[in-house]
């Protein structure tokens, strides 16, 4: 019986400057406090996540890091949590890097990435052959180098992986990155044929499908279903979900349809918004895999989130599942 969930893909370590607000082109801004290490990256973000959410569910990394200091840093953070398996993670070149700057005022974040090993990653089908795990994530499209190459069969060498992995009776899930729109669609759209799960931002989604979510400021709501769907008309077998400030949404596997709307947290609750998207994502992922239905996948996101939020790190501020949840019901309680 299958057990567990693989994470894959791109790994990063992040250097964190908050700033009074983000400047405009040309201008000067100040930076306030001292500047914050730590890892980032999808395989970090969701598999730290995820070992603190559950710490005996059996969660397996795969990703390249450096023969250097970023790269022992990122295994130190990693011996923190002995319930992730780093046996896979190759260990050459130079590690990814990140310069993530938040608004002190909105607290949204502006990254500045160096890809490094990130652009060398794939996984033989040997991997996958003896990978025996419930689900495997990968993450992000469209800073996966090797990945995005064009395959002349299924699209893109992305697409062949999960392919294969769904031949092997192993879940798959995507997550992508808010990336240049013109290559969108040349490389998400074939691994949406071979994803059981996809798990993105409103950007992503309008960016994937051409159906607008975002009018400046303003979430077109009216819109999100349709999106949804045209996720699942393109190939989404499970679970299509979108996350955004304004909650979470999704379609099942038999199409109904959910959300879970964003509350109102207690004010100085948010440090910071770097690795939230990655944090609902683990918490739906860990639903799916206890066998949860999309509609406590939805809240269990927003839960683990918001508690994410809470600290300037990706993954400091989650707490076991259940916590995460007391805590956010709790919020929910005081804004009524």
């Amino acid at each position: 019986m299958r057990n567990g969930i693989a994470v894959a893909g791109s790994i990063y370590v992040d250097t964190l400057y908050n700033v009074c607000e983000y400047p405009n082109i040309g201008d000067l801004t100040e930076i306030i406090g001292p500047k914050k290490t730590f890892t980032g990256g999808a395989v970090s973000n969701v598999s730290m996540d995820l070992a603190n959410i559950d710490n005996n569910l059996d969660v397996k990394v795969f990703a390249i890091i450096g023969d250097d200091e970023l790269g022992k840093f990122v295994l130190s953070e990693f011996a923190k949590h002995p319930s992730i398996d780093v046996a896979q993670l190759q260990i050459q070149n130079t590690t990814g890097y990140t310069i993530a700057i938040s608004d002190e005022k909105t607290k949204q974040r502006t990254f500045l990435s160096e890809k490094g090993n990130n652009t060398l990653f794939t996984l033989s089908d040997s991997i996958l052959e003896n990978l025996n795990v419930k689900i495997l994530h990968l993450a992000y499209l469209l800073v996966l180098d090797e990945l995005d190459k064009k395959d002349d069969e299924y699209g893109t060498k992305a697409a062949r992986l999960l392919a294969k992995a769904q031949s092997l009776g192993i879940e798959t899930s995507i997550d992508l990155v808010s990336k240049n729109p013109s290559v969108f669609k040349d490389i998400v759209i074939p691994s949406l044929k071979y994803s059981d799960y996809c798990i993105i931002n409103e950007i992503e989604a309008q960016r994937t499908t051409d159906i607008i979510l975002r009018d400046g400021d303003n979430l077109v709501k009216e819109n999100i279903k349709k999106c949804l769907f045209a996720l699942k008309d393109l190939g989404v077998s499970k679970w299509a979900v979108i996350h955004c400030p304004e909650g979470g949404y999704g379609l099942d596997q038999n199409n109904n349809y959910y959300e879970d709307l964003s509350i109102e947290l207690p004010k100085n609750f948010i440090k910071s918004k770097v690795g939230a998207g990655d944090a609902f994502c683990a918490g739906v992922l860990y639903a799916s895999h206890q066998g949860f239905d999309l509609k406590y996948a939805l809240r269990l996101g927003s839960a683990v989130a918001a508690c994410c939020l809470s600290s300037e790190t990706t993954s400091y501020g989650v707490l076991n599942y259940q916590e995460c949840l007391k805590c956010y019901d709790g919020f929910i309680q005081k804004t009524k």
